[in-house]
């Protein structure tokens, strides 16, 4: 995977890192503030993207992330979005096919629903009976 660099030389997950470390603030410490999973934090920290669940949820987590220990927001996100159109044009997204297999589970969905549509009603006891 290739690691996107910011305008001081670093990647992304390194300059979240060292400016974390720098604030003596641990994982857990970022995760309390920010409400985002220590897990996805030590991911946006190696630069594994592709383990957060959305590019939305990455933009976001990354965000926060950055604020909580005071870097430029903006410059962060704005590597991050570069590095999400490069990887675009060389590879195909996790998050595409994330959108794939849920249009499908939708379309087989729809299809069941349709189909049940065809089938006799349940008996209805009480209609035979009358009501009283």
């Amino acid at each position: 995977m290739e690691k996107r660099e910011l305008s001081n030389g670093r990647r992304i997950g390194a300059t979240l890192s060292l400016a974390r470390q720098g604030a003596e603030m641990t994982i857990a410490d970022v995760a309390a503030l920010t409400k985002v999973s220590s897990r996805y934090l030590t991911a946006i920290e190696r630069d594994e993207f592709d383990l957060m669940p959305s590019r939305v949820h990455t933009l976001g987590f990354t965000r926060a992330f950055a604020k909580a220990v005071h870097l430029d927001e903006g410059e962060i996100v704005a590597a991050l979005q570069a590095k999400f159109r490069e990887s675009a044009s060389v590879e195909p997204s996790p998050f595409s096919q994330k959108a794939k297999s849920r249009s499908k589970r939708d379309r087989l969905f729809a299809a069941v629903r349709g189909a049940s549509s065809f089938l006799p009603r349940p008996f209805n006891a009480s209609a035979k009976r009358g009501r009283h």
